[in-house]
């Protein structure tokens, strides 16, 4: 197996522009979510991700904002609705990196730089109320989620779980 580095996200949008057709819009939200990989970016459905996103942005919402434990709970039936694990998985990378580009806001990073652009004014008022220490806390708690979806774990209750600890940090 030989590994590539990964590929600029400007050059996979310019890639996609250029072979696949698609908006500008699209081919910059596909190549920042690719993680550097023409493959991933040419396999992606934009409007599926966008969806994922969307319920994952209603979880950061209740998360800092309402402060819901009944939405993060509807949020977590969602979530372990997913039909297999890869959707489940796609699912918490979406809500992974909406955790990271508010963050990044939070920590005054340009809004250029962050992975969904066109959701700027929602993740300003998620990373208004963002603290660091709790970011971090929320992605090591869904990498420790990863982990115990190795031994098959029932993704209802570990969704239940992981939202309601992220609630409590």
């Amino acid at each position: 197996m030989i590994r590539f580095a990964p590929i600029d996200a400007a050059e996979v949008e310019k890639f996609l522009i250029e072979q696949d057709s698609i908006s500008d819009d699209d081919a910059r939200l596909l190549a920042r979510t690719a993680q550097g990989s023409i493959g991933r970016a040419l396999a992606g459905d934009i409007e599926t991700y966008r969806d994922r996103r969307e319920t994952m942005l209603d979880v950061l919402r209740a998360l800092t904002l309402a402060h819901d434990r009944v939405d993060l709970l509807h949020s977590a039936e969602s979530l372990a609705a997913a039909k297999d694990r890869h959707e489940y998985e796609q699912r918490l990378d979406a809500l992974e990196i909406l955790i990271r580009d508010a963050w990044a806001l939070a920590l005054g990073r340009p809004s250029g730089t962050i992975v969904n652009g066109d959701l700027l004014a929602p993740l300003q008022q998620i990373a208004g109320e963002l603290r660091s220490e709790q970011a971090a806390a929320w992605l090591k708690q869904i990498e420790e989620l990863r982990g115990t979806l190795e031994v098959n774990i029932n993704r209802k209750i570990a969704s239940d779980a992981l939202f309601l600890t992220m609630a409590a940090s």
